[in-house]
């Protein structure tokens, strides 16, 4: 079960993590069906699309939040961001899907290194942090460093240190895929934060 304990405080994206419906595209809604449920079924071609909608509809998709940081020259720099995901246990990898607009990125993309940090559902105030361009996200944080030189956030859920295997371009986004290097669990008494249908919300056992 998904408790929506905190008010929403974004549409259907974080900081980094543009979506489609953020530029052009070029596929078109051809029909949409209304199901014998109820729900509707929207069928799509190359011409034009309702970014609207589609946004909406992966909105659906409960995710985790993450703060993505690294430290090009020693100086850190973080972003927040939804997409992540475990690729590979052998090799072990997994990959983030920064945004194209992301400012954050390219910084830490030339320090060839990045860590991901799982938020906690108390962190809220952490994502609304890296959710803002420029100043010194980092003044009011406890953290450290690792292996790879990347911050890592001393209160998150738990860490992932990586090096930057390969950059796939993927549309607005990329597909940035990380060689594990370290990993810890911080705190497995806590649950984590979520992003559902553009609010923040905690985890609760069925």
């Amino acid at each position: 079960m998904i408790t929506a304990s905190i008010p929403q405080l974004y549409t259907t994206r974080l900081p980094g993590e543009r979506r489609l419906g953020d530029s052009q595209s070029t596929v078109c809604i051809l029909s949409a069906r209304v199901d014998k449920g109820g729900g509707v079924t929207t069928a799509v071609s190359d011409d034009q699309f309702d970014q609207k909608d589609f946004r909406t509809t992966m909105g659906q998709f409960c995710t985790g939040v993450v703060i993505a940081t690294g430290a090009p020259d020693g100086v850190p720099a973080g972003f927040a961001a939804q997409s992540f995901v475990s690729l590979s246990l052998d090799p072990p990898l997994v990959a983030i899907c920064p945004g194209k607009g992301s400012t954050s990125w390219p910084k830490i993309r030339d320090s060839g290194a990045f860590c991901v940090n799982m938020l906690l559902a108390s962190q809220v105030d952490v994502c609304n942090n890296f959710a803002q361009s420029g100043g010194d996200k980092f003044s009011d944080l406890a953290w450290s460093t690792g292996v790879t030189g990347a911050p890592i956030l001393a209160d998150a859920l738990a860490y992932v240190e990586c090096t930057l295997e390969n950059e796939v371009d993927a549309g607005d986004h990329t597909i940035a895929i990380g060689r594990v290097k370290a990993y810890k669990r911080l705190d497995e008494a806590s649950g984590p934060l979520l992003f559902f249908r553009g609010k923040y919300g905690q985890f609760q056992e069925l």
